[in-house]
């Protein structure tokens, strides 16, 4: 090793190559060589002790960074199991589906069996959330896909398929390695199970809350805890400080225990911000669902105070203007029409493809048709919207259908 130079965390750029790290921690995760491809890992690498990194300032490596999963997208996309990008989205987006539906099923036992349930029920959704992220990594268009219609006509355990696969998908982004995302899938999984033994009339109730009623549903987060320590041993810690950690807020205004800023662990922290945002641009709750730009607005919003300021950038960045699955209200030649993103612009963000399939002016369903906005002349988006604002009742996946064909 003495051709690596060993340089302080501070100097650590987005970009190097680590040959290793040297952390007060015993339980630092990130001790893999490779690239640090996002400020997040350096955050997470500040949060567990580290001091010092080994770097090989020579190496090719050094300065030239491969985008993030590559070789696993790659090596995937040969597999038969997994769907091909350029199969039909319906297809696509079915294959999701499936996983999330067995996902749906072995965290339904788990929650109905929640003080009984051993480590190998727990074992199963590890085995899940492998398949998951494989199948996010491959095509994450169609995983966002499913979230988002997911969102649209919600099922009693869909948060927590939705939170996971945001985690899971948001991971990959940052650059993070395969086992930290797992992990991370885990505790978007997870993370609600201890509302299964809080009583119903609380979880049901419509009204708001009294003062003795949110104390109990707070106590969730402990609750969930002290199962998970007791039956599944194996759970990591990054797992395990996510879930603790997810209602904690950086000005100390959170719960279960009041922690602020770096006392709240960085994990903790991205599990928050996923479980908020999920949960606003959701209908499942009694508040009328918010629009992807109006959740990130609202997590803007409370930035440096309730969220972490740079991982909210950082989420923003990810999702994106138009996410896959967005409802979007289009202009074309002074008329409106509602159009479904179906494939993201990483380049261009507020010129996505999508496909057309609701004339907004005369108030009715019209043939679909695939719109490029960057080719699409006198056409523009207006704004995200909730389609079931123009349409009525819709369901989601009848219309996904429709618009594949």
């Amino acid at each position: 090793m003495n051709d690596l130079a060993r340089i302080p965390l501070e100097d650590l750029k987005v970009g190097m190559f680590v040959e290793a790290v040297e952390s007060t921690e015993t339980q630092c995760p990130i001790k893999q060589a490779g690239i640090v491809r996002s400020e997040a890992i350096l955050m997470a690498l500040h949060q567990y002790g580290v001091r010092f990194v080994l770097v090989k300032p020579t190496d090719h490596r050094f300065t030239s960074p491969e985008p993030a999963g590559s070789h696993e997208i790659k090596a995937e996309a040969e597999t038969p199991d997994h769907p091909s990008p350029q199969a039909p989205l319906t297809a696509r987006v079915g294959k999701v589906l499936d996983m999330a539906k067995y996902a749906e099923n072995q965290l339904k036992h788990v929650c109905m069996r929640i003080e009984t349930v051993g480590p190998k029920d727990f074992e199963v959704l590890s085995h899940i959330a492998s398949d998951l992220n494989a199948i996010l990594t491959e095509d994450p268009v169609a995983t966002m896909m499913l979230v988002r219609l997911h969102d649209a006509q919600p099922k009693v355990y869909d948060h927590s398929i939705n939170t996971a696969l945001l985690c899971g998908m948001f991971a990959h982004d940052m650059g993070f390695e395969e086992a930290i995302c797992h992990d991370l899938l885990m505790a978007g999984l997870l993370h609600d199970v201890g509302l299964s033994i809080m009583p119903k009339r609380i979880l049901e109730k419509q009204d708001n809350l009294t003062q003795q009623e949110s104390k109990i549903l707070k106590g969730h987060v402990e609750v969930v805890n002290e199962i998970l320590m007791a039956q599944y041993p194996d759970l990591s810690e990054i797992a395990l400080s996510a879930i603790r950690h997810h209602h904690e807020r950086m000005n100390g205004s959170g719960y279960p225990k009041g922690l602020a800023d770096e006392d709240i662990s960085f994990w903790g922290k991205i599990l928050g911000i996923v479980d908020a945002y999920e949960s606003m641009t959701s209908s499942r709750y009694h508040a009328k669902r918010m629009t992807n730009n109006e959740a990130l607005a609202e997590l803007f919003k409370h930035s440096g105070t309730q969220f972490d300021k740079a991982l909210v950038a950082m989420f923003a960045n990810f999702v994106g203007a138009y996410p896959a699955g967005s409802c979007v209200l289009c202009n074309k030649q002074l008329h409106n029409y509602l159009g479904l993103v179906t494939q993201p612009n990483p380049v261009f963000a507020l010129k996505p493809q999508l496909v057309v399939f609701y004339d907004v002016d005369t108030s009715r369903s019209i043939p679909t048709e695939h719109w490029d906005l960057r080719f699409e002349q006198d056409t523009f988006i207006e704004k995200a919207v909730n389609c079931e604002e123009y349409t009525g009742a819709i369901d989601a996946f009848q219309l996904l259908n429709r618009l594949s064909a």
